[in-house]
């Protein structure tokens, strides 16, 4: 056999056949064979109607039109036998209301054995019905042609309504879908002169109409109004003679049946009109317009004739159907429901049950419910696939599954058939070995399964994914293995769990994925423990975490169902067992070393509270002023690395529940960049803080909410908000708050933003401030003093001896370091107490015993860390030489000489302008201060730097 006709047969057989049990393929041949036009960066998939009819594909068409052919045989075969010659003319006919029903609705190729079945009943029924039509014809001709004469003053109408372009009644869209309501009804009632069709027939179109009345334009509602309309005059004749012998739940049924086609003959016309609008739009010449336009009606009528028989032999099908005899009625319902199917709506089974079986409502027989069963059997692909699936699982040898899982998975759905609706009992147990066996290999089965949009697939991803993460986690032996889990980097769980990896995860129920947030987070906090910088902290986190993992355990009764409790058991134990060999092997390597518990540089979070000493005495003096009936603003100012952000970030520890602090840093750009994106980071942040404090607040509303109406976005979702705190109030600490000055001279924000502040600050009862920084608002200008009238200012400098002392002797309940006699008193007097500098001569006195493997800070050891402490603190120290010693270059430059001068024992002798500034700022900021008319430096850690900077 030659080769392109194998193809073309194969083909063939694949149309049937995927038209039948795998629509998805199906759909990309089609968007293969006759792809569309793209659109905003994407090609939509093609429909029935685009390779049928806008843009044919003729390979397909002849393709389709060679099954049709064949599932007619029967109807043939039949008239060959039974039939007249005239019936002959049932085969054209067959063939157009076939491809009239896959151009607006979706392929069905069972449509001729339905047709079969009715002609095998009443072999008479078309000449019969061809008769009453001719004579119904010359009864109606006068009102055909009042029809013509309504349809062409409608036309004049709507073209008059359309060419006003100052209609003050109402706008036009809305008018010219009423108008177009009304010659549809009075070209119905005209045709058929049933009042009952007409009204059923005008309701469902006029809500069709008005329900899509946004997608109407001025400039396409006309080309729809002359398809719809020329449809409804070539096929309404069509039904009217069918109407005489139809009863009133017929009419309904037929109604709904005929609005639709109506409606989607609109739609056609207006693909049509695409396909020719860019061609018209681009030629000047009146006449070739014209022809276009006539070109585009002709095919406008021709669509209608087609739609017209569809629905003609439909309505013959419809008025025959119910006489079937109950065998070849509950065939006609099963070809029904299977034919139905692939559109995969889930409600539209069961519609079609009912009106299957409201065809036979007047039977008494109680056999007719048989028919609304055997449409949902059809439909759900109940029987006879999924029957054949079941009788497969129970046929097929336990051992086949465990050894063989890839065999029998390929022997079910979707391999088999894409219709699934209900769950194939341990096609999950299945899927689970195939992963066992082999997970790379298995991984496209389970996509494939996960892409199915039906029940039955999606119950299999649900059953099957929490035990496939479960097994993931399971099969790790290292810890570098571990730490993947919870990166994108893994080679199985992102693609089982995409969301998840990707973007944040709000509700993991959703996902099903049980506890893989929580492995994820345990993870992130394995790979936060061993990035620490000693060993002893890197055993310290491994212990928290294998603390975590016990606890977890505990609580898996109350955190999944019981059944799952022996695979997260399983879980649990292997990560233990992996943490415990990398703890071991971390012992082995510390040999004693002393845990470095001291961190310097960034601001102490809530988890390491135990390095946050002191400040009593100024978190009192806060409080009180955040108490106050007043709500005095506080101005929390002083020099940096005093410990402002970590005072921040530790307040809700020192406050009572009744106070809510939200701590927002607006050193982050995204903070700043707008008056939009200030009120937005408010808006967040009150929200996440709130809820790290079980507070539920509503939902912030999304950034780009804000670029419009910032300020009434803030105070709207404020209004709301507040009034769910209760008794609460809250704190908002803004840390950093130069940035504000910074973003209105480079013009970011306006002067409205301090408008605004001030209204919350008079307004809000429950709302308060704190701003954070390095300046008061003298110095920031004149502005921030006359807005914030009621600010008070506060300074933070220095811990004082006792909390610094008690800082370098109990920063940790495990620190084991010892202090040589004298040496805390030398560290607090080289440092001042400074909080930074204490953290940081700590941490490089820990990093220096367990260098030289001793647990005690002698005199030597000190000199020794002096050094390194400058070299680890250089960020510090330059920021004291070049920030704090001027604002200008010739500030910063006779600040930098007086401070050389200073260090070498002489004092500094301003002689101008630019050195006084400097002097005094230095004086600000608590680099140098004078005493008893001399100056000196504050902090003899600082001094001694830069005596060694200037030799």
């Amino acid at each position: 056999m030659n080769e392109a006709l194998k193809l073309w047969l194969r083909e063939s057989w694949e149309l049937w056949y995927w038209a039948m049990f795998f629509p998805s393929r199906l759909q990309e041949r089609m968007n293969e064979w006759s792809p569309v036009e793209e659109r905003y960066g994407y090609r939509p998939d093609t429909t029935f109607q685009d390779i049928l009819f806008s843009q044919t594909n003729r390979r397909f068409l002849f393709q389709f039109i060679q099954i049709v052919c064949l599932f007619s045989l029967p109807l043939i075969i039949e008239i060959i036998f039974y039939g007249r010659s005239l019936d002959l003319l049932l085969f054209p006919i067959i063939l157009l209301a076939t491809y009239g029903i896959s151009l607006v609705f979706q392929i069905d190729f069972h449509f001729p054995l339905i047709f079969a079945l009715v002609y095998l009943v009443n072999p008479t029924f078309f000449v019969t019905g061809l008769i009453k039509f001719i004579e119904f014809s010359l009864l109606v001709s006068q009102n055909f042609i009042g029809l013509l004469l309504i349809s062409s003053l409608g036309f004049i109408l709507t073209i008059t309504l359309l060419s006003l372009e100052h209609s003050s009644l109402l706008t036009k869209k809305r008018l010219l879908i009423f108008v177009f309501i009304l010659i549809s009804v009075s070209c119905i009632w005209i045709g058929t002169q049933n009042w009952v069709f007409t009204l059923s027939v005008a309701g469902c179109l006029g809500i069709i109409l008005l329900s899509y009345r946004k997608a109407f334009e001025l400039e396409k509602i006309l080309i729809n109004v002359i398809g719809i309309t020329i449809t409804l005059s070539v096929s309404v004749v069509v039904c009217a003679f069918l109407l005489t012998s139809i009863d009133i739940a017929s009419n309904i049924i037929i109604s709904i049946v005929y609005s639709f086609l109506t409606f989607r003959s609109g739609y056609i016309s207006q693909k049509v009109n695409y396909s020719i609008r860019y061609n018209v739009e681009n030629i000047t010449n009146y006449s070739y317009r014209i022809c276009y336009s006539v070109c585009y009606n002709i095919g406008i009528i021709l669509v209608s004739i087609v739609l017209g028989i569809t629905v003609g032999v439909m309505m013959s099908i419809i008025t025959n159907i119910g006489a079937l005899p109950l065998p070849m009625f509950f065939f006609a319902c099963w070809l029904v429901g299977v034919s139905l199917s692939t559109t995969k709506e889930k409600w539209l089974g069961i519609i079609a049950a009912i009106i299957m079986t409201a065809f036979r409502i007047e039977d008494e027989s109680w056999l007719i419910l048989l028919s609304f069963s055997i449409t949902l059997l059809a439909y759900y692909r109940i029987y006879p696939e999924f029957i054949s699936f079941i009788f497969k699982l129970v046929n097929t040898i336990s051992y086949r599954v465990t050894q063989y899982p890839f065999d029998v998975l390929r022997r079910l759905p979707p391999f088999t058939s894409e219709l699934l609706w209900l769950p194939l009992p341990n096609h999950d147990r299945i899927l689970i070995a195939a992963f066992r066996q082999n997970p790379l290999e298995a991984l496209p089965i389970f996509q494939s399964i996960q892409k199915q949009p039906l029940y039955g697939f999606q119950q299999t991803i649900k059953n099957a994914l929490p035990q496939l993460v479960a097994d993931q986690l399971t099969a790790i032996h290292t810890i570098p293995e571990l730490i993947t889990t919870a990166t994108p980097n893994h080679a199985i769980l992102p693609l089982l769990v995409p969301s998840l990896y990707q973007t944040e995860l709000l509700d993991t129920k959703s996902l099903n994925v049980e506890l893989l947030p929580t492995f994820q987070k345990y993870a992130q906090n394995i790979e936060a423990a061993l990035q620490a910088g000693s060993i002893a902290l890197r055993e310290r986190g491994l212990e928290r975490i294998l603390d975590q993992l016990s606890t977890l355990n505990s609580q898996l009764s109350g955190l999944v169902k019981s059944k799952a409790i022996p695979r997260w058991q399983n879980v649990i134990k292997q990560w233990q067992t992996i943490i415990q060999q990398e703890l071991e092997q971390l012992q082995r390597q510390s040999q004693g070393e002393i845990l470095n518990p001291f961190q310097y540089g960034n601001p102490l979070t809530r988890d390491r509270a135990q390095l946050f000493k002191g400040r009593s005495a100024f978190a009192d003096q806060i409080v009180r002023q955040i108490l106050d009936r007043n709500r005095p603003t506080i101005i929390l100012h002083g020099p940096r690395r005093c410990g402002k952000s970590s005072f921040l970030l530790n307040l809700p520890r020192l406050l009572t529940s009744d106070v809510l602090p939200v701590y927002i840093d607006l050193q982050s750009q995204s903070a700043s960049q707008s008056e939009a994106d200030f009120c937005f980071t408010i808006v967040r942040a009150i929200h996440r803080d709130a809820r790290s404090q079980q507070v539920l607040l509503p939902a912030p509303p999304k950034r780009e909410e804000f670029r419009l109406s910032p300020y009434t976005q803030l105070e709207d979702w404020l209004d709301t908000a507040l009034t769910q705190l209760g008794d609460r109030r809250i704190l908002l600490n803004i840390d950093e708050f130069e940035a504000i000055g910074i973003a209105m001279e480079q013009g970011r924000i306006s002067n409205r933003l301090f408008d605004q502040l001030r209204s919350l600050i008079q307004h809000q009862s429950r709302l308060s401030f704190l701003f954070s920084g390095v300046q008061t608002l003298d110095e920031l200008g004149t502005n921030w003093s006359s807005y914030f009238i009621s600010a008070m200012p506060i300074e933070m400098t220095y811990l004082n001896p006792d909390e610094a002392r008690e800082l370098l002797l109990n920063p940790d309940p495990e620190f084991t370091l010892e202090y040589d006699t004298g040496i805390v008193d030398q560290i607090l007097t080289l440092t001042r107490c400074h909080p930074y500098l204490l953290q940081l001569l700590g941490w490089v006195l820990v990093q220096l015993a367990n260098t030289t493997h001793t647990q005690l800070v002698t005199p030597t050891l000190l000199q020794s860390a002096i050094p390194e402490a400058y070299i680890n603190g250089i960020g510090y120290f330059t920021n004291v030489w070049e920030q704090f010693t001027g604002t200008n270059p010739t500030e910063i430059t006779a600040g930098q000489q007086q401070l050389l001068a200073l260090a070498q024992g002489q004092q500094p002798h301003p002689t101008n302008e630019a050195a006084q500034k400097s002097l005094q700022r230095m004086l600000r900021y608590h680099i140098i201060e004078k005493i008893d008319n001399q100056y000196k430096f504050e902090v003899p850690l600082i001094e001694r730097w830069v005596r060694e900077k200037s030799s």
